[in-house]
């Protein structure tokens, strides 16, 4: 039975994943956080690609700016858990159509999204708003209008991607 199933599912470790997010300020610009710390593995058969949990740590996203970088740290955690997790991630192979629960302040929310296949990684973008996650009004030296909706890109690269070409 193992072998059966070792034969339908092959993994990817995740050598490194990267995560960025930006939260666009009014009247203008934007704050950007990254991160080369996403982490988790990525499983795949033939029809399928399946992460049950990939995460990042949210005291790993850096700004450029230690001070504002440990605000919006205490901000995201928020009485809440300090990683952001994206759980039971489902990706079909032919469409590169997928879906996931993406769990920020122990909030979680599906969210759909496609994937533009590299040929070295993956890569997604998608917008939240932060109301969903209960996520409270943003300020950093008195600037408090920042929108609602964040965009989110993310890149996993698998240790070997070629590996997939076999099934």
């Amino acid at each position: 039975m193992i072998k059966a199933l070792l034969f339908f599912f092959i993994s990817f470790q995740l050598q490194a994943g990267e995560v960025q997010i930006i939260a666009k300020l009014i009247p203008g610009g934007t704050i950007e956080l990254e991160s080369d710390k996403l982490l988790g593995q990525l499983i795949y058969n033939k029809t399928t690609y399946y992460a049950r949990k990939l995460f990042i740590d949210v005291r790993t996203l850096k700004s450029g700016i230690e001070l504002r970088d440990q605000h919006l740290h205490k901000y995201l955690i928020n009485n809440g858990s300090p990683v952001i997790y994206f759980e039971d991630v489902k990706i079909d192979r032919k469409t590169l159509k997928g879906q996931g629960f993406l769990k920020i302040n122990d909030v979680k929310k599906l969210i759909r999204f496609n994937v533009q296949k590299k040929k070295k990684y993956f890569f997604t973008t998608f917008n939240i708003n932060k109301v969903d996650f209960k996520l409270p009004i943003a300020s950093y030296m008195g600037i408090t209008s920042v929108d609602p909706n964040l965009k989110l890109n993310i890149k996993i690269f698998p240790k070997d991607l070629s590996k997939e070409e076999n099934l």
